[in-house]
């Protein structure tokens, strides 16, 4: 399905002119090979995605081989999100300085070669040592991915592009689950599964190399149809190195910083990262058992990114001071009920399981699909790689550091069912709350941003 009717002006001498029956004869072409961009950064997306899947999943197998307590999965993930606090924003700065093709396919194919190592690793130690390099490099994909979304698609439609993105993203990782689960039925099948995927992850990143077009810094922006002008403001100038003052810059556009605040609230990953150790240790099911119910979460994910994407740029065209913000705040809520019902009951089902666990994948999905084109719409242009670097790798990471190891101490000490509890709903239910301080600011970053785009060129 075309996500977009065009986005930038051809350059082009016109066609003959055509019947005036067909007024679109002039309107805007959209950038050339949009779809295969898409593909291709869905693809390094899901290297990320999938590689985190496999840390969940076949972590009750490494935790047996290797003789690991339940704390040693959060150091795992923390460590990894917290190596890209430092190295995302460098990849940004890398990426002005080459080219953001350069950039994002060296992190996919370099990550995914420190992750097939992974699957040489003897003992603790080595295990950490080489998903931290794996994680250096992935923490360039998410911030560039979603800015080159924002320069392929307008305002107005960035809601279902996100969508399509992470929707496919997440139907990979929700197939490539119970896949790699499976491989605990062996004794070194953990190992393959890092192998394989770290192969993987290495021809993405070739793909990327060889395939991918940039569209160009703020393409989707020159759209007369989405946003109004036909030429990009006269007081922006395009990326270059990144300065402080840049950083500066962000930090007084209030809702931005509220964005930030509150991903240091957002523990739904945690369901990633914890839901199958939950299912092994608290419901009694199998490992490979387990991995199999994140095949109807992926699949949820799945449809909350596309049924949700199409959903909010509905709901921003009719209400586009307030629907985006409202729309955020009724996932949250909604999560952390779902959150209590899926995590606080002795459901002996799997098919229970699974079906909780999906409806929990879909309102997880609406998050990125509402919370990315947020920031498109506050961020100026030329800002939206470091904006995107400064929430996915930085703030994203903080959180995550700070979950993961209170959820791995707390679940050795008081049981992953009261952990899930004070982690997956009190937090969620408080951040839900937090939500509601975005309506007013945020209504005022988009007219101050929008002002000059608007303005008759």
């Amino acid at each position: 399905m075309d996500l977009s009717n065009g986005v930038i002006p051809d350059p082009a001498p016109p066609d003959p002119a055509p019947p005036a029956s067909a007024p679109q004869a002039n309107a805007p072409a959209p950038p050339p090979h949009r779809r295969r961009n898409m593909a291709l950064l869905a693809a390094a997306s899901a290297a990320d995605n999938t590689e985190t899947s496999v840390v969940s999943v076949l972590f009750p197998a490494v935790q047996s081989a290797l003789g690991l307590s339940l704390s040693a999965l959060s150091w795992l993930v923390a460590g990894a999100k917290l190596t890209g606090v430092a190295t995302g924003p460098l990849w940004v700065a890398v990426s002005r300085r080459t080219s953001r093709t350069f950039v994002l396919g060296v992190c996919t194919a370099g990550a995914g070669a420190f992750i097939a190592g992974v699957g040489a690793s003897q003992n603790f130690a080595q295990l950490i040592v080489l998903h931290l390099a794996a994680a250096a490099g992935f923490a360039g994909v998410a911030p560039l991915a979603a800015a080159l979304v924002g320069d392929m698609y307008g305002d107005n439609r960035r809601g279902r592009a996100m969508g399509y993105l992470y929707g496919s993203l997440a139907l990979i990782s929700a197939a490539s689950a119970p896949l790699f689960g499976q491989l605990s039925h062996f004794g070194d099948g953990w190992r393959w599964g890092y192998t394989i995927c770290g192969v993987l992850c290495v021809l993405v990143g070739l793909a990327l190399l060889v395939f991918f077009r940039d569209p160009g810094i703020g393409a989707s922006d020159l759209c007369a149809t989405d946003l109004g002008a036909a030429t990009p403001p006269p007081d922006r100038e395009p990326e270059r190195a990144i300065r402080w003052a840049d950083v500066t810059r962000l930090l007084t556009i209030r809702s931005f910083v509220l964005i930030l605040l509150q991903r240091l609230l957002s523990t739904q990953l945690l369901f990633v990262a914890f839901g199958v150790v939950f299912l092994v240790q608290v419901l009694g099911f199998s490992n490979a058992q387990a991995s199999l119910a994140m095949l109807p979460y992926g699949a949820g994910y799945f449809l909350g990114t596309i049924v949700g994407g199409h959903i909010t740029d509905r709901v921003h065209r009719r209400y586009p001071v307030r629907g985006r913000v409202a729309v955020f705040q009724l996932a949250h809520a909604a999560f952390a009920a779902v959150a209590f019902v899926a995590t606080q009951f002795p459901w002996h089902s799997l098919v229970v399981v699974a079906a909780l666990f999906a409806v929990l994948g879909g309102l997880q999905g609406v998050t990125p699909v509402v919370q990315t084109p947020m920031v498109m719409a506050v961020v100026p242009l030329e800002l939206r790689a470091l904006a995107f670097a400064l929430k996915l790798s930085v703030m994203d990471a903080i959180g995550w550091v700070v979950f993961t190891l209170s959820a791995g101490y707390l679940g050795d000490r008081i049981g992953l069912r009261e952990t899930f509890f004070w982690l997956l709903v009190v937090v969620m239910v408080a951040n839900a709350a937090f939500i509601s301080l975005f309506y007013r600011p945020y209504a005022r970053d988009c007219a101050r941003l929008s002002a000059p785009v608007t303005a008759p060129a």
